[in-house]
């Protein structure tokens, strides 16, 4: 009898012992990694609800997972890590706009010098491949010396810099075990983020202004005047129209730098290339995860953490408004936005994914370990007196309408194909690097025929 009862009473004491000693294996994992209460909140937080975003709407991750692309079978590497990291790939990065893809420029060009591979380039500034026309193998250049020389098929090199996405030419010119990446950004915030850094901002950057052409199409639309984010916003939902130089920037603007047609508004055609994307891209990250990003990307490159602790150039600061709030100029939002707002729900999910294979567990470790390294990091630039780059502060508002007005008019209404060449040949020349006349030429006659000529 005796027997009997202590057997039952230590089956009753085991659940007990088990929680006790989670608890303090957990209490131990969160110490030795030197995350507070307050980051282990945040981990749930972020796991739990990573679909909140704004106006994106909400599906549960099993309707989800059925429209992913688990089934579909990638054109370049693989979804999972590479086997072996002693064949380091080639990486060709579709560096999108205003999705804080900068800074992983800098990470990834900064990898290619390590690993000796040649950055392709255009001879022009930020642009590469004829952009924004598609990539086109005529623009497609490294460097050998001082000299420019032509990429030719099956080369080694890494792709870094803003171009559109032409997934079939890259297939042909690089080498297979090549590792196609990108960025996503929530679409409402990188709307506003280029209303400012392109609009808002262009008076105190017209005189450095490279092949941006700036501050188009904003100031097509805004007609000269001075307006607000959703007075803009209001306005380019009935004028915008691809007519307008550069008019992509206000529509669909990270599915252009995908590749697809940002005017594309069917239903199930949006369907169609956002799973046909999805079979392209080999990684997708997600801006509004960047650690996250980071970390899967590091596991996918075969990266060290020291590859990682690089810092981009400061952001331009505004005061971000909650569209949410104003029910008409939600539904136009998503209305013009209608493609952008399908690419990331869908490569949200994916990433999602990615993160439950990654492992939650080992994730919340490795993004404490990465933001304690990149701590250590700024404390060593800072105890080195390293300049750091300030964010540039804008209010709404603070330009002259004056300078709108001015610049407006000096832009011819009627504009002849000459004209517009003139204008971007001078620009090409002046931040060309090495290109001959011929090429300049080229260029400057696919830019002008893709919607990339600078009136002003």
């Amino acid at each position: 009898m005796v027997k009997q009862w202590n057997l039952v009473h230590s089956r009753c004491r085991l659940p007990w012992i088990a929680l006790i000693a989670t608890i303090l294996f957990f209490i131990k994992f969160f110490k030795s990694n030197g995350a507070t209460i307050g980051e282990i909140k945040e981990f749930e937080t972020r796991y739990k609800a990573n679909e909140e975003k704004s106006f994106i709407s909400q599906r549960n991750q099993s309707e989800l997972s059925k429209n992913g692309d688990s089934n579909i079978t990638p054109h370049f590497s693989t979804h999972k890590k590479i086997s072996s990291c002693r064949s380091l790939p080639d990486i060709a990065y579709i560096k999108t706009h205003k999705t804080d893809s900068s800074t992983l420029r800098i990470i990834l060009a900064s990898l290619a010098r390590k690993r000796s591979l040649p950055v392709a380039t255009s001879g022009i500034p930020t642009y590469f491949g004829g952009y924004p026309g598609h990539m086109n193998e005529e623009f497609f250049f490294k460097r050998s010396g001082e000299d420019l020389v032509p990429v030719t098929p099956r080369d080694h090199f890494v792709i870094v810099d803003h171009c559109r996405l032409n997934a079939t030419l890259l297939r042909e010119l690089m080498n297979k075990n090549t590792v196609l990446i990108s960025i996503l950004r929530q679409p409402w915030y990188q709307f506003q983020s280029s209303f400012y850094y392109y609009y808002t901002s262009f008076r105190s950057r017209r005189p450095n202004m490279k092949i941006s052409c700036f501050p188009y199409p904003y100031i097509e639309i805004a007609k000269g005047k001075d307006y607000s984010l959703l007075e803009y916003l209001n306005l380019a939902s009935e004028n915008l129209n691809d007519s307008i130089p550069w008019f992509f920037r206000s529509k669909n603007y990270q599915a252009f730098d995908l590749g697809l047609d940002p005017m594309l508004d069917d239903d199930g055609e949006i369907k169609i290339q956002v799973q046909r994307l999805s079979s392209q891209i080999d990684f997708m990250m997600i801006m509004e995860y960047r650690e996250e990003s980071l970390i899967l990307l590091k596991e996918l490159l075969c990266m060290d953490w020291s590859d990682l602790l690089k810092f981009g150039p400061g952001h331009t600061s505004y005061t971000s408004i909650d569209v949410e709030a104003y029910p008409q100029m939600l539904k136009k939002f998503k209305k013009m936005y209608k493609l952008d707002i399908a690419l990331y729900e869908h490569f949200n999910a994916t990433f999602w994914r990615r993160v439950e294979q990654y492992g939650r567990g080992r994730m919340y470790d490795d993004v404490i370990t990465l933001r304690n390294k990149r701590d250590e990091k700024r404390a060593e630039n800072d105890a080195r007196k390293l300049p750091e780059i300030s964010p540039v502060t804008l209010g709404r508002r603070r330009r002259s309408i004056d300078i709108h007005q001015e610049i407006y008019a000096s832009v011819p209404k009627t504009l002849s194909k000459e004209y517009k060449l003139s204008v971007l040949w001078s620009k090409i020349e002046r931040n060309s690097r090495g290109l001959t006349n011929r090429q300049i030429s080229r260029l400057a006659n696919y830019m002008t025929d893709n919607h990339g000529w600078c009136p002003l």
